[in-house]
C-alpha cells in the first residue's frame, strides 16, 4: 500500500479474557514476544498494529495512525518507543492529550496522539538526527470548543 491511515483498537489483551475476534492478534503477540525488533508493551493491540502495518507499506509508503498518547510517555512503552523512533522516519506527532475531554464526541476520554511516519531500512540513517514536527493543541485555543453558554462544554467533531 502507498498509504495507511487508521485508528487501531486501544486495548490490552489478556489470554484468559480473549474474545473470538482477538485470537489472531493474541497469536501474533505470542509469536512476537520472541522478537526484539518489534516490541509491544503490555500486549497493547495498537502497538502491535504499528508493527504489522509496516509490513503492508510499499517502499516509500506512509502511515498515519491514531494511538494512545501515553505511548509517548509511559515507562512500560519505553522499549516500543525507542525501537519505533529508530526504525521509522517520523515526520510529525500531534499530541491531542489536551483535547481528551472534547474529542470523539464524549465516547472516549483517553488522550490520543497521531503519528505520521514511514519505515526506514536497517542501513538507513536518515532518521538518526531527525526533526519531528510536534503539535500539542490546547482546548483554550480551539474556537470550536468555546462554550456558547456558561458552565458547559462543547464537543469537537462528530467522530
Amino acid at each position: 500500500m502507498d498509504v495507511i491511515v487508521g485508528n487501531p483498537p486501544w486495548k490490552s489483551l489478556t489470554e484468559s479474557k480473549l474474545k473470538p475476534e482477538d485470537k489472531k492478534t493474541w497469536h501474533w503477540l505470542s509469536q512476537n514476544e520472541k522478537k526484539k525488533d518489534t516490541p509491544v508493551a503490555g500486549h497493547q493491540v495498537a502497538q502491535a498494529f504499528v508493527w504489522e502495518s509496516r509490513e503492508y507499506l510499499k517502499p516509500g509508503g506512509e502511515a498515519a495512525l491514531l494511538l494512545p498518547a501515553m505511548t509517548l510517555f509511559e515507562d512500560r512503552s519505553r522499549h516500543f518507543r525507542s525501537t519505533f523512533f529508530r526504525r521509522n522516519r517520523v515526520h510529525s506527532v500531534a499530541n491531542f492529550s489536551n483535547l481528551a475531554e472534547v474529542l470523539f464526541a464524549g465516547r472516549s476520554r483517553v488522550p490520543a496522539a497521531a503519528f505520521f511516519f514511514h519505515p526506514v531500512g536497517e542501513d538507513d540513517q536518515s532518521n538518526v538526527d531527525q526533526f519531528i514536527e510536534t503539535f500539542s493543541p490546547l482546548v483554550a485555543n480551539q474556537e470550536l470548543t468555546r462554550p456558547t453558554t456558561e458552565n458547559t462544554r462543547e464537543r469537537v467533531g462528530a467522530w
